[in-house]
């Protein structure tokens, strides 16, 4: 389906400033979700691109925001982006439309030898997402089969070396490698110039095989360990998948170095205003603080209140680390459709990960509003994220609901791809409940 690739590669770049280069990875990882997909689920994969299709992608590509490279947002699966035959090529063109443009770029890092090292810190601009999962030659085998292994543990003393800026990550999976090489690999990404450390709780769906499916107290060992290094650790140290359950600006860690470490923000922090406006979410604060001059923060720390005068800097971000909730402009915008459309009992379908922040801000979308929890009953396992919920999903939960008789129903875009279909195909269209409006927002 060329005309379809086309359009989700185009789609990706213009709604996430995402640029696809290539599905081709060096590595067989033991947590690659890609592997635990049933026949139906619709994935595609592309060849590394030529200079010209990355040029016209380029025209799509926004340069107020960073470019992105090895994520996704669509069905396209993503691959290694240093397995590209022409990526320096590619780094250097974009540095060329965007000269002050960051280009993040996640990788695996078995290509990060000190040549391509040196040719990144000439580009200029570039931070990497690391995903080192373990700092061992025995764990690297274990997770990734990577042959390579040794490249890939050296990488971020080099990138340290070179001030390349890289944020760490680690999939959590102490049932394979054992406990001590998980907390050796957060300690070695912080003594070794890691800006943060993600851990990941790994995933899997009803279809992986036992192998793939870690043990039931797995996630909640990840996040008592977690909270214990983070304690010790220079660089903040975050466990996700995590939605919060409240919409309060806490603050999860600080970046050295950055403006809200010179500033004298702190881990703990919870943000109340900035410059007299209401932090209304984590993400309502960071959006304040970035790209700001200098404003005045009021701040909660252990109880009592404080003003702190942030001095930030017109084109950096803030520096603060903070778990994902909820765009307020998200809100506004569900508030107009429901005045728009005269809605008098509005409901909204959010994943289990989600449901407790939406219950949380009920009040403050409509008097009548309603909110549900939709199960992944498709993939099964442990998933419980919104980009995987597929219309049999919905329409389990709309079975369940008819009684109610909700005027005005909204699901969440990311289930979706840009035409309104999920990851098998199907049209949010085809759902069913009485004489309902359907949106995506």
């Amino acid at each position: 389906m060329p005309g379809y690739i086309d359009y989700l590669l185009y789609y990706s770049a213009a709604e996430s400033n995402i640029l696809s280069i290539t599905s081709v990875c060096n590595v067989a990882c033991a947590f690659c979700s890609h592997r635990q997909n049933p026949p139906t689920v619709r994935t595609y994969r592309i060849a590394p691109l030529t200079l010209e299709e990355v040029s016209r992608l380029a025209e799509y590509l926004d340069a107020a925001k960073k470019i992105v490279i090895g994520e996704a947002v669509t069905s396209i699966e993503e691959g290694e982006p240093f397995t590209h035959p022409d990526i320096l090529a590619v780094l250097h063109f974009l540095r060329r439309q965007f000269p002050d443009t960051v280009i993040q770029i996640t990788t695996n890092g078995t290509l990060l030898t000190p040549l391509m090292i040196a040719e990144l810190a000439a580009v200029g601009g570039i931070e990497l997402n690391l995903s080192l999962n373990s700092a061992t030659m025995a764990g690297r085998t274990c997770l990734m089969r990577d042959q390579n292994a040794a490249v890939a543990i050296q990488a971020p003393e080099r990138l340290y070396r070179q001030r390349i800026s890289y944020h760490g990550s680690i999939v959590g999976m102490p049932h394979l490698v054992g406990w001590k090489d998980l907390e050796d690999t957060c300690f070695y990404l912080d003594q070794l110039g890691g800006a943060s450390v993600r851990l990941f709780v790994p995933g899997f769906t009803q279809y992986a095989p036992a192998g793939q499916q870690y043990p039931a107290a797995l996630e909640s060992e990840l996040k008592i360990a977690a909270a214990h290094w983070n304690a010790k650790m220079t660089v903040p140290l975050t466990v996700e998948p995590h939605v919060p359950d409240n919409v309060q600006a806490v603050v999860e860690g600080v970046l050295p170095g950055s403006p809200a470490f010179g500033s004298g923000i702190k881990k703990g922090d919870c943000i109340i205003t900035i410059n007299g406006r209401p932090a209304r979410s984590r993400v309502d604060a960071f959006q304040q603080l970035s790209g700001t001059g200098t404003a005045d923060v009021v701040i909660k720390r252990q109880g009592h209140t404080l003003t702190i005068p942030f001095q930030g800097e017109r084109k950096a971000r803030p520096g603060i680390v903070m778990y994902h909730d909820i765009d307020w402009e998200l809100v506004e915008k569900l508030q107009h459709l429901i005045r728009q459309k005269q809605a008098e009992y509005p409901a909204v379908m959010v994943s289990v990960l989600a449901y407790p922040l939406w219950k949380s801000i009920l009040g403050e979308v409509s008097p009548s509003f309603c909110v549900y929890k939709v199960p992944s009953l498709f993939f099964g396992g442990s998933i419980r994220a919104a980009g995987l919920l597929t219309v049999q999903d919905y329409q389990a939960v709309l079975d369940d609901i008819t009684a109610a008789g909700h005027d005005f129903i909204v699901l969440p875009r990311i289930s979706f791809d840009g035409r309104g279909q999920d990851v098998t195909g199907r049209s949010y269209l085809d759902l069913k409940y009485q004489a309902a409006e359907i949106f995506i927002l």
